[in-house]
Parts: C-alpha cells; structure tokens; sequence
C-alpha cells in the first residue's frame, strides 16, 4: 500500500472541484460509468422539485449510490484528531436532498469540508455537530449518537454547558468514510475495491492516522466494515466493532466506542 500523507489526502478531494458541477471524483468515474456496476448508482435530481416529482422519491428501499449530492469523504479536523470514527457511507434522507439542492449556504458548508478547510482552527470542524444545523438529519443522526458522551463531558468539563461540549467534542472528533457517495442504505460491496476513493481513504488511515494511534496520539473507532479497513490487532487505541455492535454503531458512554471518547476527551 502505497503511502498517503494529509496533504496528499486532501489534494486527491481538492481535485473533485465539486463547485463546477461534478460531484464524483474524477479518479471514480471509470468505475461508476462502467456498464456491469450500472445498477449500483444513480444519477440523482437537479433541483429538490425534480426530486419530489421522482419515481424513487420515498423508495427507502432503493440502495444505489446517489451521484447528484456532494460526497462526503470525511468530516472534521482529520490533521489532529484525537479521536477519529470509522464508517462505511454517508447515509440518504428528504433532508439531504432539501438542504443541498435548496440550501446555497450549506452547500457550501460541505464544499468547504471537501476542501480540507475543517481544521483546527475552526470552533465546529465536525460540522455534524454544529447546532446552526440542527434541522439536518446528519445532526439528530451524530448529536443524538453522541448525546449522552456530550453531556459527560458538559457535566465535567464544562460546569454543564451542553453548547461548549458540543464545540469541544467538535473540535476533537472527526469521521472517515470507506465511501464518500450517499445511499439510504449499503448494497455496493463490490464497488469498493473499484473505488479509487475507497482506496484512497484505506491509504490515508494506514499511512497518517494509524501511526497516530500507535503512538496514543489518536483513538480509532471503527464501527463498519471493520475487515475491509484492515487494522492492526491488539491495539488499545483502535476499537472495532463485531457484527453485532455494527449493526447500531452505538457510541453511547456504556459501548467501548463511547468509553473510549471518553477517557480521550476527558484526560
């Protein structure tokens, strides 16, 4: 595996140009384009009218990858984390569709994050976790997933401030996705060996975010397709999920998800 630095990871997204109007990375195209893997993607809507007036509009049941929303590679300060999250893709609501095909000034939150802009400098890199965005299901999905690791950390760190738990756990929590393309749920196993994306993140997590975990800099979760990431074993700083955990990917402060945060966040 050949190595794959934070600059060369965020260079690789930069070249998605996701503001000209292509919403796949140029390096997926082949993939996606190729006639076998057809019945794995879709092209997506233009606008949210064109999307309601759609045959698969309310088809919760229609797995393929939506190619007209922005991918989502990763979120949150991916330099330094302390801790980082493990996931397979980005999931697919009504939401995601009204906020990115109706809402410029969101649209462009996302830009920016694939930009690599999300860094430390920011007050809510894990944007997920940003309450002006309270009314995205992506913030009821992590906000509620992380809600009581929050309020341990309002309650000690911060005499009860649920508002600066959220800015804190913000700043030290980042999410990588094995792949970047929404869905409402997974059924493109076979794409991801395709996917220069995919291999793309697999490179970046072995060559930057591992060593960081060796070195107890950061804690690794990996809650989705623990086998595919390949880690290493044994390691008290990289929790993996069994099939079973993987089902919720629950972080509440009673899962080994949850108790890690914890003790990372809080020592």
């Amino acid at each position: 595996m050949k190595h794959c630095s934070l600059a060369d990871y965020t260079d690789f997204w930069r070249r998605s140009r996701p503001n000209s109007g292509l919403l796949v990375h140029p390096d997926d195209m082949a993939a996606l384009a190729d006639p076998k893997n057809k019945k794995y993607v879709k092209n997506g809507h233009p606008d949210f009218g064109a999307y309601c007036g759609a045959s698969d509009f309310g088809d919760w049941e229609d797995s393929r990858l939506d190619l007209s929303l922005v991918p989502l590679p990763f979120c949150g300060n991916i330099k330094s984390p302390k801790v980082v999250v493990l996931m397979l893709n980005p999931g697919l609501s009504y939401v995601d569709y009204f906020a990115e095909l109706s809402h410029p000034d969101f649209k462009n939150e996302l830009h920016k994050n694939i930009r690599g802009e999300y860094l430390e400098s920011e007050k809510f890199p894990f944007f997920w976790l940003n309450p002006t965005f309270c009314w995205h299901s992506g913030f009821k999905y992590w906000e509620e997933k992380l809600r009581n690791v929050i309020r341990k950390i309002a309650d000690q760190l911060f005499v009860g401030s649920y508002f600066r738990a959220l800015e804190y756990v913000s700043k030290h929590v980042a999410l990588l996705e094995l792949v970047p393309y929404h869905s409402t749920k997974f059924s493109s196993h076979t794409l991801i060996d395709q996917l220069e994306s995919a291999k793309q993140a697999r490179k970046f997590l072995h060559s930057y975010l591992i060593p960081k975990a060796l070195t107890g800099e950061t804690t690794i979760i990996a809650t989705r397709q623990v086998k595919v990431w390949d880690l290493p074993e044994n390691n008290q700083n990289i929790i993996t999920y069994d099939s079973a955990q993987a089902r919720g990917a629950n972080l509440g402060p009673d899962t080994a998800g949850g108790k890690a945060i914890l003790e990372k966040l809080l020592s």
